[in-house]
């Protein structure tokens, strides 16, 4: 009889000629993933950048109450804050429009996946959103309290000239910081001078426009007096040389009439003598 070692091997034996079946059976090509997957995932990588800003803003912050320039940490966090708002709102508005994407209604599972994933994508935005704020509180919480003085006298030579290197620059940025606000409010107070004056030649010139209007107004009128004045001349006129034609007319008649009178005066007719024979 054979043991169980010898019927190992020559079963072995006799599948060794053939290959493994997951040699030969073909490999499933990969299918891509629809839109509605490649966006949630990266939401979700948006997502994950907008909690490792706040752990670094918040990293900075702590940073703040232990180091000597604080100043420039300050500016470092508001450029981070600024970068921060800008990615929560950019984000934001990716999630309302991935979660009003028009989507088959009868691929069953888009709508589930879409449905559920939005709801994540929201309540994440709202946790962060929060963890933010509280950053924001910190925040300005350290930029009321007074900033600690270090000891110099307790600092060695080289980082006592940094730092005093960096009192006087921080000095002279604040000089130039105040110079600049009054640069600024002179250049207002300028510019509202100008306003006030633009605002008087505007009225001057609204007044002059007003006259102008009014002189053409008194210009149209006399055009149109002139008008009728030159047609009422034109009917006098005719009415004038028509009186002078009547007159004219009848002092001819008149002179006509004087010499007829003349003509008989000197002239006069003689009586026709009776006839002496009369016809029986």
């Amino acid at each position: 009889m054979m043991n169980l070692t010898q019927k190992f091997i020559e079963a072995r034996t006799r599948l060794q000629p053939y290959p493994p079946m997951a040699e030969t059976t073909p490999l499933i090509p990969e299918i891509a993933d629809p839109d509605w997957i490649k966006n949630a995932y990266q939401i979700q990588e948006e997502l994950g950048k907008i909690d490792k800003m706040i752990k670094q803003i918040d990293g900075k912050q702590v940073q703040k109450t232990k180091a000597q320039f604080q100043d420039a940490l300050n500016q470092e966090i508001l450029v981070m804050r600024s970068q921060l708002v800008k990615q929560m709102q950019d984000t934001s508005k990716r999630i309302q429009r991935y979660e009003h994407q028009q989507i088959d209604p009868s691929d069953l599972e888009a709508r589930i996946f879409l449905k559920y994933s939005a709801k994540s994508m929201k309540q994440l935005m709202n946790t962060l959103t929060n963890n933010f704020r509280v950053l924001q509180s910190k925040f300005i919480d350290g930029l009321q309290k007074p900033t600690q003085q270090l000891d110099v006298a307790t600092m060695d030579k080289e980082a006592r000239g940094y730092y005093e290197q960096a009192q006087q620059q921080l000095q002279e940025d604040t000089q130039d910081v105040t110079q600049i606000c009054k640069d600024v409010n002179s250049i207002v107070q300028m510019v509202g001078q100008l306003a006030a004056q633009v605002y008087e030649c505007g009225t001057i010139i609204d007044r002059i426009d007003q006259n102008l209007m009014e002189a053409e107004d008194f210009i149209d009128k006399g055009n149109n007096n002139l008008e009728k004045a030159k047609k009422t001349q034109d009917s006098v006129s005719k009415l004038r040389s028509f009186t002078y034609a009547l007159i004219l007319a009848n002092y001819i008649l008149a002179a006509v009439m004087m010499g007829l009178k003349l003509v008989k005066y000197m002239h006069p007719s003689k009586p026709t003598p009776p006839n002496p024979n009369p016809t029986p």
